[in-house]
């Protein structure tokens, strides 16, 4: 597994809003500060894997992220681990996030997430077709649609603890470790 680290805290307050523009331009995403708000502050662990899963864990502290419109054939779980947030994709109402709800949304569809206080979230893309079958399938095309489990109940509990149990992990794995994980 490719494993990459970017932290804010590496920078001068005065260009971390630059150099975290780009860091997270760089995953399809554009953030957004509220004017005069507390100094920026971010981390972005992200890994990939030889099969192509990107996992990413994001913290953060408060403000809006737009998840962009990506042509590719992928399909993003996000797991909401901390902070008070809410989550929008094009057209849908707004959902107020709750620590363990997961979204998940075809990459092709825009999103909006408002964290109103520091956050953290982690996310895995994975190919769309590999998940065509399993999920409800959207107006947009046929392929998954953009939706929301409560990670407090039904199927959104296990996958949330499962998911949970990965971003926990993230990143610490030794490299021996995530050379067996790679075939997977």
């Amino acid at each position: 597994m490719r494993f990459e680290l970017f932290t804010t805290e590496s920078y001068p307050v005065h260009q971390r809003l630059q150099v975290w523009s780009d860091a997270l331009r760089q995953h399809q995403f554009r953030p957004a500060l509220a004017p005069n708000s507390t100094p920026l502050y971010g981390t972005l662990a992200t890994g990939l894997t030889a099969r192509g899963v990107a996992l990413t864990r994001i913290a953060s502290s408060p403000q809006s992220l737009a998840h962009l419109r990506d042509d590719a054939d992928l399909v993003w779980l996000t797991l909401h681990q901390t902070g008070e947030a809410s989550w929008q994709h094009e057209g849908g109402q707004v959902v107020r996030l709750a620590p363990g709800d997961i979204i998940y949304r075809p990459a092709r569809v825009e999103a909006n997430a408002v964290f109103h206080t520091d956050f953290r979230q982690f996310l895995v893309s994975l190919s769309g077709s590999a998940l065509n079958a399993r999920l409800p399938h959207s107006a947009h095309g046929g392929g998954v649609a953009p939706g929301h489990l409560s990670g407090q109940r039904g199927m959104g509990r296990p996958l949330a603890a499962q998911l949970g149990g990965l971003g926990g992990t993230h990143g610490t794995l030794a490299r021996a470790e995530t050379a067996h994980s790679d075939s997977a």
